[in-house]
């Protein structure tokens, strides 16, 4: 038999065999590939016009850029557009970034210890191999493998713009009816955050449509926010309490700056679950009692990946006040009550073990981080204070943190603003002891949880930079020169 001709007939064989499986992909009825797609892509796939209240910053999966033939420049927009994901979807823990050009793709990777980049050529068989590759795992990737934290669950919010001003609806009933409102607004993207645009006076100065045959703009766009954290027992560090909460219902994003990489600090106002022991439930035993489930708080819930290197890490410094706090409280002073280490990021993201860390870079300069979770008494900053008298009385509780902390051999090194907290306790519904919402379709109750008192009008928290005071600064000798020492 004739080579040649075995050959062309493979190749004719291929070729009917991959014709034929077009046709099937593009039969809406062919349910091969399409088990693997989520529901919402199929129906993305029937829909005849583009659905824009699902475009915004909080939705986006993977950032992208796209170039003719300058792939660096393609990094640095897709830097820029992962920056913006980040920045409102606190739930991240790693970011993910596409940058494709006529030859060339390329991924990229942030997380707390730095940056990675793969780029490869497309034109190539291998290149188109590995095309293939990335796209059909993105396409099949669960959250957590595009960078959702397993810790968070989220909830769905559409940030209506109306005549009265901005309304969060999480239902499918006020959904419905914001739908029928009468107000005719527009949504505007700037930094991230759906911002209220201009009202229209009139219909020739509205928005023009979607160029597909779609209904007009929407008049909310879609958003996700977290809803609760689950915090791992195992995880806890330091003293070892019972009970330990765990379960974080979240009301509301304190601060979060957005980094890519370093410290990528985020705060949370959280309420935590109340216990069977605790006395908040026989002194509000008669109102509680059609609640399906009892939170209190607030509290602050912190997150941030500190460096291992760092002497408030390798010392455990923050550990170690807590546990001299619980003997000898420190005036001035606000702690975590409970404390989380989730473990390095170079193994939980990267996948990473100690001996497989690239030898080509010296394990000091590798900024390796640890994942920290910490709990605390949600308290007013030095930014929020209300009268001159009230600064100036935090001012001197300042000055007794800081000679609590001076009486232990610590120092502060991160005295800020956001650093120095108000001890009285006001919030915006004062009155109120608890309130009623409705969370997974249970009917909740938020109850305020016991004052904490720092012994002071106001003090010092966040001991993630503190550091021991060096021996030789108790010398006079050794700080001051000969001709500038104190008499």
């Amino acid at each position: 038999m004739d080579i040649s001709s075995t050959e062309d007939e493979s190749r004719d064989a291929l070729s009917r065999q991959l014709k034929a499986l077009l046709k099937a992909l593009q039969d809406p009825s062919y349910n091969g590939i399409q088990a693997l797609l989520p529901a919402d892509v199929k129906d993305y796939g029937i829909a005849s016009f583009l659905d824009l209240s699902r475009v915004s910053f909080p939705n986006v999966l993977i950032a992208g850029e796209g170039k003719q033939t300058d792939m660096r420049s393609a990094i640095s927009q897709a830097m820029v557009y992962m920056r913006q994901q980040r920045r409102t979807q606190s739930w991240l823990r790693f970011c993910l970034g596409l940058m494709i050009t006529k030859d060339k793709m390329g991924l990229l990777r942030a997380d707390a210890t730095g940056v990675e980049e793969c780029v490869f050529p497309k034109n190539i068989g291998r290149g188109v191999i590995e095309s293939i590759r990335l796209s059909l795992g993105i396409l099949v990737a669960t959250d957590q493998e595009l960078g959702q934290h397993p810790s968070f669950s989220l909830r769905s919010v559409m940030k209506v713009i109306g005549e009265d001003g901005d309304d969060d609806i999480n239902n499918d009933d006020h959904v419905q009816s914001a739908k029928k409102s009468k107000s005719k607004t527009s949504v505007s993207m700037s930094s991230g955050n759906e911002q209220k645009s201009k009202k229209v006076p009139s219909k020739a100065q509205t928005m023009p449509s979607s160029p597909t045959d779609s209904p007009p703009q929407p008049r909310g766009v879609w958003s996700r926010e977290v809803n609760w954290i689950t915090l791992d027992k195992e995880k806890l560090h330091g003293r070892l309490s019972d009970p330990v909460p765990n379960n974080f219902y979240v009301k509301y994003l304190i601060e979060d700056r957005g980094s890519l990489v370093g410290r990528c600090t985020r705060v949370w106002c959280v309420y935590q679950e109340v216990f069977e022991s605790d006395p908040l439930l026989d002194r509000y035993r008669n109102e509680l009692s059609k609640a399906n489930r009892v939170l209190k708080g607030p509290y602050a819930l912190k997150i941030y990946n500190a460096d291992m290197f760092s002497e408030a890490y390798e010392q455990d410094i923050l550990v170690k006040a807590m546990n001299i706090h619980r003997t000898k409280p420190l005036d001035g002073v606000l702690l975590p009550t409970h404390v989380w280490h989730f473990g390095d990021i170079l193994f939980l993201v990267r996948g990473l073990t100690e001996d497989e860390r690239p030898p080509t870079i010296p394990l000091d300069k590798m900024k390796n981080r640890q994942e920290i979770f910490t709990i605390s008494a949600l308290k007013r900053t030095l930014s929020q204070f209300e009268t001159v008298e009230e600064f100036y009385h935090v001012i001197i509780g300042v000055l007794r943190g800081i000679e609590s902390l001076e009486a232990i051999d610590i120092m502060h090194r991160d005295i800020s603003f956001g650093n120095i907290i108000i001890n009285e306790e006001i919030y915006c519904d004062t009155d109120k002891d608890f309130e009623w919402i409705y969370v997974d379709l249970d009917r909740v109750a938020l109850v305020r949880r016991e004052t904490v008192d720092i012994g002071a009008s106001g003090g010092l928290h966040d001991l993630d930079m503190a550091a021991y005071i060096p021996k030789t600064a108790f010398n006079q000798k050794n700080i001051y020169p000969s001709t500038l020492a104190p008499p």
